[in-house]
This record gives structure tokens, sequence and C-alpha cells, in this order.
């Protein structure tokens, strides 16, 4: 029976493939004749923009040549493998679009489109740039982000009025030395490229306000990129980095300081004389601890730890008062400093996937607290305390050891998600029936049967819960038999 219908599925495939064939033939036939009349009532006409967009065009024609009038080119969304020498003729050219081609190389002729000011070359599989690109002086951005560039030519540097520069998404292990002469640019973005090393030429970038370096394998930064004192923002995330030049410490204007999935074990004493600092992000490097010059950094507003091997926080960490998020999950954290109860403006804390068996009683300070993360650690008891956080929304409990939750939290009156599945908890306090909450309780506990609540006045059994939504239906899984004994936690940090 499965060798009839493969023989008739081959059979049919074997019909429809010509026919598919010959469609697409009969398309892209199509989609040149309509541009070559496009072509020429825009000759005709003497227009100055032309749009050849989603035309299936495998060649563009060399009548294109004869607009020497044309300012705007659309050609975005063809199958163009390559141009005609006759696109340089187009001195009128200002803006030229080839985003989402086939293009695998250039025609020296680019160079003659001397008025061109915008050049999208994106999504395109270029392996290589002609030296001519170095003519478009009049070029103020240039987009070649997602091809396959492994190297730029020299003579890039030769675009003096660059302001934008996209680089993303390709291949490149370095860039020239000549790119610092681009001294009008105010936009660059390298991210996701192979990028080992960035040239101290870089430093000539004097106009630059975005710098876009993420996803490289970076392994210094060059001293130099302290001289481009305009950027607000630093993002190293993914990279390799281990250090950083001292001379960081001069960029006044920085606020935000990017560096997770790196490579650092300490943090880097620089960082800690950036007192201007907002925000930081180290999330997912190697670090086992904080210096206590961490609470020299009285601006921060947000500080994300997440994913290292911190086993404690020093107690300096209360005078980061201004502190709005602490991301401090998947840790090695076995206790909290008292000090936790000055971070007074703290929204979010995040200490899910850590080691803490006990909360101290001060974090019933922190009023302005909205989201408590303590997922997966091995608490068996929640202090008193708890029920201070009054502005709290979501608290997440699951996977401990709590056998019970203190009376107090009945009065967390903005409580509206809370979670402490796969907690040994035989009973709950009944300040918790007047909690207007969603709650996913489900026991730990065979045993644990028919005991029944009211949660936004609605009585349901607690040993069930909604847990998926698949091609629009709702499931309800029995969770008394889906539910197997805590094992070892798991911690996953990268």
């Amino acid at each position: 029976m499965v060798k009839k219908w493969f023989g008739i599925a081959i059979v049919l495939l074997w019909g429809i493939f010509p026919v598919m064939v010959q469609a697409q033939a009969y398309t892209r036939d199509t989609g040149y004749a309509e541009a070559l009349r496009r072509i020429e009532e825009a000759r005709q006409t003497g227009a100055t923009e032309l749009g050849l967009r989603w035309l299936n065009l495998a060649n563009l024609p060399p009548e294109i040549g004869e607009l020497t009038q044309l300012e705007t080119l659309d050609l975005y969304f063809n199958d163009l493998t390559t141009l005609p020498p006759e696109i340089g003729q187009l001195l009128a050219l200002k803006t030229l679009d080839l985003e989402s081609n086939e293009l695998t190389t250039l025609p020296p002729e680019i160079g003659q489109l001397v008025a061109l000011e915008t050049l999208n070359l994106s999504r395109n599989p270029l392996t290589s740039l002609p030296p001519e690109i170095g003519q478009l002086s009049q070029l103020n951005e240039l987009n070649l982000c997602c091809n396959d560039l492994t190297s730029l030519p020299p003579e890039i540097g030769q675009l003096s009025q660059l302001k934008e520069l996209d680089l993303c998404c390709n291949d490149l292990t370095s860039l020239p030395p000549e790119i610092g002469q681009l001294i009008q640019l105010e936009a660059i973005y390298l991210h996701s490229n192979e990028l080992i090393a960035l040239p101290p030429e870089i430093g000539q970038w004097s106009q630059l306000h975005l710098l876009s370096i993420t996803h490289n394998q970076l392994a210094t930064i060059p001293p130099e990129i302290s001289q481009l004192t305009l950027l607000e923002e630093l993002d190293f995330n993914n990279n390799r980095l281990t250090s950083l030049p001292y001379e960081i410490v001069n960029m006044n204007r920085v606020i935000e300081l990017s560096l997770g999935m790196n490579e650092f074990t300490s943090l880097p004493s620089q960082i800690v004389e950036m007192t201007q600092l907002q925000e930081l992000s180290l999330s997912d490097n190697d670090l086992t601890s904080l210096p206590p010059e961490i609470g020299q950094l009285a601006q921060l507003q947000k500080l994300r730890l997440t994913g290292n091997d911190l086993t404690s926080l020093p107690t300096e960490i209360g005078q980061l008062t201004q502190l709005q998020l602490l991301g401090l999950r998947n840790n090695d954290l076995t206790v909290l400093p008292a000090e936790i109860g000055q971070l007074t403006q703290l929204q979010l804390l995040e200490l899910s996937n850590n080691d803490l068996t006990v909360l101290p009683a001060e974090i019933g300070q922190l009023t302005q607290l909205q989201s408590l993360g303590l997922r997966n650690n091995d608490l068996t008891v929640l202090p008193a305390e708890i029920g201070q956080l009054i502005q709290l929304q979501g608290l997440h409990l699951g996977d401990n050891q709590l056998t019970s939750l203190p009376p107090e939290i009945g009065q967390l009156s903005q409580l509206q998600q809370l979670y402490f599945h796969n907690n040994p908890i035989m009973s709950l306090p009944t300040g918790m029936s007047e909690l207007d909450i969603y709650a996913d309780i489900q026991p730990a506990n065979y045993k644990f049967t028919a005991l029944t609540y009211r949660i936004r006045g609605i009585p349901r059994t607690l040993i069930y819960a909604v847990v998926a939504v698949a091609g629009g239906i709702l499931v309800l899984w029995d969770y008394q038999r889906l539910r197997r004994r805590r094992a070892t936690k798991p911690k996953s940090k990268r």
C-alpha cells in the first residue's frame, strides 16, 4: 500500500514539476516584459522614480541606462544575480534599493553613480565589493547587512560623507584600517560577524552615536574606543572578552554597558569607576564574586548578573539605592545579605535557580517590589515579613521544599500571580481565600487530595491546572498523574 501511494506521488510530481518550471519561466518572462514597459514609460514621461520590485527579474534590461534623469530605482525582492554595465549611466541616481536579490558581484560601473546617497544591498550573497565602491563620494547610507562578505576593500575609507554603515550578519573577521577615515560616521552595525579585533583607527569616528558589535569573536577592545565620546551605550554581548581597556573610564556619557556572554571571571576594575552607569549587564560570564567597590555605582538602576557562579553578594550591594532591577538567576547563591533590604526602589528581583535555603527578614523592606522570582531553590520556609511586600504582583515559589506558606501572604493585596508547584505543601493559610489571583499550585505530594480554595471567587481543586494550548485547543492535564517527586534540580547556565 505504501509503495502504491509512493508510486502515485512520483507520477504526480513528474507531471507537476515541468508545469511549475514553465510557470516560473512564464512569471519571469512576464516580469521582464513588465520591466521593459515601465522603463519605456519612465523614458517617455521623464519620471525620476522607478519601481521594479517583486517582478521575479533574473536580469535587469540594459535599457535601464536610458533613464539618465532617474533619481530613485527600486529593485527590491527580485532574482538578480548581476547588474548590467548600463547601470553606470544613471548619473542622477540618488537612491538604489537592491535588497533581497541574488547578487554575487557588482559591476565596476557601480562607481559611476557619483550622485548616489543611499545604497541598499542587504540580503544578497555578495562575497566581496569592487574597489570602485569608493568612488561613491556622496553616499550617506550603505546597507550591506546579511551578505557573505569576508573582507572590505580599503577603498571603503573614501566614502567621506558616509553617516550610516550596516555590515551586520556577514563573515567579516577584520576591518581595514582605512575604515577609520569615515569621520562623518554616526552609526555602524557590526553585530553577528566573526571579528576577532577592531582596528585602533576606530577612534577617529568622533561623530559616532551608535556602535553595534555584539555576536563576534572579540578578545580585546582597543584603548582608542575611549575617543568615541558621544556614545551613550556600549554593547559587547556575546564575544570572548576577558578584560577591558582602562581608558574606557573616560567615556563619561556611557550610561549602559552590556558585557553578557563573554569570559569575564571577575568584575573589571574600570567598571566601578564609571559612576554614571545606569544599566550594567554581566550575565552569562564566569564571575564567582563581586568586589565591595560595586557599591560605588550609585546611579545604577538595572544590574543583570544571571548565569554566573556567584555564591554570595557583598554587603555593599545595599548601597545601590537607585536599583530597580536585580537579576541573579542561575547562580550558586546560598544566602542573601541583610543589606538587600536597603534596595527600597527595587521592582524586580530574580533569584530563581540558586541554592537559597532561607530569606533574610529584611526582604520585607522592599516595599516597591512587583515581581519576586524564587523558583528552584532549597527554601523550606518563608519569613513572615514577605507579607510587607504590598506592591508585589508576581511571586514564583515553584520547585522548593516549602511545607507551608506564612499567613502573612494573605496581606499581598496586589498579588496577581502565585506559583508554588512542586512543593510538599499539605495546607494553605486561610488568608489566601481572599486573594484575587491566578494560582498555579499543583502539589508534589500524591496524598494531597480534594483541597479547594476560592480564587477569584471560583472554587477549584488544586490537583489540576491548565498547562498547554496546542492547535487552538485548551488542554487540561491531570497533575496528579504527571507529578514526579523532585529530584536533583536542573541548572543550565548557558
